[in-house]
């Protein structure tokens, strides 16, 4: 499986970043998909109508919460907005629902794959709800259990950074969102592939 960091609307970065991937491999993204760059919708409908595997960002979380439309529209969703602009409202509507729908983290083989660090829940799901850690949490207490390695965006690092020790996770956004780079980690080698934006 390759897992692609936050991709935040970079549509173009995304599509010369799947031409360096091997064929036919399983995409699962990390979430973020959309807001600060330019075309999330594209993005979006790129992931949705492949079938891609993704879980659910903490950007996707605030633009489908009602509550949070302040805080979505500050932190990037008018460049959303804007991408959806020019296409029937009933297109964000569907991209909307099927965000809601993500889930918020996919296990495979001693993968867990979650938009932040999950493990805390894992150890102490009374006190770390499973929402707070997977979709905010920047600095667990815990890693883990049983080997397994949390492969996260969320947190911006300057190369995807892998086996982080204290953490048991492998970190890949590397801030396609600050327009630096995109990138996309093999959990099955180890293989890290980036684009510039």
């Amino acid at each position: 499986m390759i897992v692609i960091g936050d991709v935040h609307g970079q549509y173009d970065a995304l599509m010369r970043l799947v031409k360096l991937l091997p064929k036919n491999a399983k995409l699962c993204f990390v979430g973020d998909l959309i807001d600060r760059g330019p075309k999330s919708r594209q993005v979006v409908e790129f992931v949705k109508n492949n079938g891609h595997l993704c879980v659910k960002g903490n950007h996707e979380a605030m633009m489908t919460d009602p509550l949070s439309t302040h805080m979505w529209l500050y932190n990037g969703g008018h460049a959303t907005v804007k991408s959806y602009a020019d296409v029937d409202k009933r297109v964000f509507e569907d991209h909307a629902e099927w965000m809601k729908s993500l889930p918020l983290y996919i296990k495979d083989g001693n993968h867990i794959v979650s938009h932040s660090f999950i493990a805390d829940h894992f150890n102490d799901p009374n006190r770390y709800p499973l929402e707070d850690t997977a979709l905010w949490s920047r600095a667990p207490h815990t890693v883990l259990p049983d080997g397994l390695v949390n492969v996260v965006g969320h947190s911006i690092v300057d190369d995807v950074i892998e086996d982080v020790p204290a953490w048991g996770a492998v970190m890949v956004d590397t801030g396609a969102g600050a327009n630096k780079l995109l990138s996309a980690y093999c959990t099955e080698t180890g293989n890290v592939y980036s684009v510039k934006i």
